[in-house]
């Protein structure tokens, strides 16, 4: 017998929640959908550098040596409730298919150089490790997203050198591949698309992607490999190096998962090209660019943040789908462009709670400050994965106030705060507001000047959508504060800090229910704002007085058994 507590489930409304969320549930454990990605958050890791087998926190990597560290799809198992109590509802871990093995330029410690997509590569675990983190991961109502890669093979030498039989079918001849040449133009498409990349050291020889022989390969392979793993997402290496007609055929064949592609450009029109021809999404490196040219440069104006957003909406097929982040493991980490965390947590804010998609790329919560290429792929374990660090907290509260959304985009009283497109309701040379949400706000309040930079206020913010005398809360400093006419409110940027401004009226209680008179707690997916700034009752949040270093994070309770459960009783 199930039944419900009086303060929860007796509500119709929060009735109706549950049973969304248990149909959630139970859909995490079939294929993703590109609109079923749209709510996530995403962590992106570096197997051989985020955790051991062994769980050590003391042992050494030298990244200047570029050589494996140890790191392992147990590993990741044995810390994912590092991951998901920071809020993070997916892992887009690196690719994990057999390459290279003999050191040339460093070892294949990040997956890139590889030579059989067919066998995993052993050095990160076994068929049923990686089985077994995908569980893992789905146990916990949480996405899978792998990288891979379909422009290349590495050969250990120079281009010309290259021993074409010692691949596997169908790449084990030359014609498989595009004649050697290497990329001298990266403005010119035929040039960097049937040319290669790589050096005399490790050549990475271009498959001929216009073969239809190599095309049913990948696309029979990715289908394969999508069932034998539970695959959600597929995030796709060097997009721009492959004719966008491979990526049309790729798609067409390929549709149970996610797709999104690194092109790498700062340029809009560019990047959504490959949105519109085939992918579901790109990884939104021109925003990547305007996020360090203003939030690393205290001197540019903050307003220049908006010329990029405008032209990405014009060009992209659709923006909340692009993957919005500030570091990732091939550019300089932004910590060491500026050492202000002031400067860093506006960055961290501005991509998280944009339109897209959020990627935080695992250390970025560490302040981790490596330069290039190796340098910004640090081994997380040094940190003792610290859960107190000023930036692993605010990344948790900012994820918590975008899953708190996760509830009401499946109530019918809700239009939609995934798919509303961010707009930009203040702006200034020193800070910036945006509002995301149609029918319940979020509203981002960043600058670029600093910690230093003296108050920025009062300023008013207006077009927020929110009614008059509503009580709103910045869920990183916990101060409360009620709208005035016609929604606006004032406020006051101290520090350098950045606000995220959400109202508490539709703050629902825990829900809970008894299966077998046992209480079972449903944690909304992270969703409930108390975990952010606790108060003394379940009424609208007040002012915290301390920070709140030992919030739980998001955890899915029940399992799929007591979801069928629980559903079949309610009905």
């Amino acid at each position: 017998m199930v039944s419900a507590s009086s303060t929860a489930l007796s509500n119709p409304f929060v009735l109706f929640n549950v049973i969304l969320i248990l149909f959630a549930l139970i859909h995490s454990a079939s294929a993703a959908s590109p609109d079923d990605w749209r709510d996530r958050s995403i962590y992106q890791l570096i197997t051989d550098r985020f955790a051991r087998t062994d769980g050590s926190t003391d042992a050494l990597c030298d990244t200047q040596a570029k050589k494996r560290c140890g790191g392992s799809w147990r590993g990741i198992i044995d810390h994912l409730d590092y991951i998901q109590d920071m809020g993070f509802t997916a892992v887009w871990i690196s690719p994990v298919v057999k390459g290279v093995d003999s050191p040339l330029a460093g070892e294949n410690y990040h997956g890139f150089w590889q030579q059989d997509v067919t066998q995993l590569n052993s050095h990160f675990g076994t068929d049923e490790d990686l089985k077994d983190l995908s569980k893992a991961l789905h146990d916990r109502g949480m996405f899978l997203m792998v990288d891979i890669l379909m422009n290349n093979l590495a050969w250990p030498g120079p281009g010309s050198s290259v021993d074409y039989a010692q691949f596997p079918a169908p790449f084990n001849q030359k014609s498989s591949f595009h004649t050697y040449c290497p990329i001298t133009n990266y403005t010119d498409p035929t040039d960097y698309q049937q040319c290669w990349l790589g050096n005399d050291e490790v050549s990475l020889a271009d498959i001929n992607t216009e073969s239809p022989v190599i095309r049913k390969f990948f696309q029979d392979w990715a289908n394969d490999f999508i069932q034998k793993y539970a695959i959600d997402g597929f995030r796709i290496d060097a997009t721009k190096h492959v004719r966008k007609d491979f990526w049309e055929d790729f798609h067409d064949h390929v549709q149970n998962t996610y797709t999104i592609g690194e092109v790498y450009t700062e340029v809009p029109s560019e990047a959504c090209e490959y949105m519109v021809h085939g992918l579901d999404a790109v990884l939104n490196f021109p925003l990547l660019y305007r996020i360090v040219e203003i939030f690393a440069h205290p001197e540019n104006p903050a307003g220049n943040l908006q010329g990029t957003l405008d032209d990405l909406k014009a060009n992209c097929t659709d923006t909340t789908l692009l993957g919005t982040f500030s570091e990732n493991h091939d550019l300089p980490r932004f910590g060491s462009a500026i050492q202000d965390i002031s400067n860093r947590k506006n960055a961290i804010v501005y991509a998280m709670l944009g339109d897209g998609i959020p990627v935080g790329y695992y250390g970025q919560e560490q302040e981790f400050v490596g330069g290039s290429d190796p340098d910004n792929r640090e081994a997380l374990w040094t940190s003792g994965y610290d859960t107190t660090s000023p930036l692993y907290q605010m990344t948790k509260r900012i994820n918590l106030a975008r899953n708190w959304f996760v509830r009401w985009e499946k109530s019918p009283q809700y239009n939609g705060y995934w798919r509303h497109k961010s707009k930009l309701v203040y702006s200034d040379n020193n800070v910036v507001a945006t509002r995301k949400g149609f029918d319940m706000s979020l509203v981002s309040i960043v600058t670029n000047k600093g910690s230093t930079a003296p108050d920025f206020g009062p300023l008013t913010i207006s077009d927020t959508n929110w009614k008059d005398g509503l009580p709103i809360v910045d869920v990183l400093s916990c101060q409360t504060t009620k709208t005035g006419a016609y929604g606006s409110f004032l406020t006051t940027l101290t520090k350098g800090e950045p606000q995220v401004r959400l109202d508490t009226a539709h703050l629902l209680p825990n829900v809970m229910l008894t299966i077998n008179q046992v209480w079972i707690p449903i944690d909304m997916a992270g969703a409930d704002l108390e975990k952010i700034c606790p108060s003394t009752n379940a009424s609208p949040l007040s002012p915290a007085t301390t920070g709140d270093a030992s919030v739980a994070g998001p955890r899915f309770i029940l399992s799929l058994a007591c979801i069928a459960m629980t559903f079949a009783a309610i009905l």
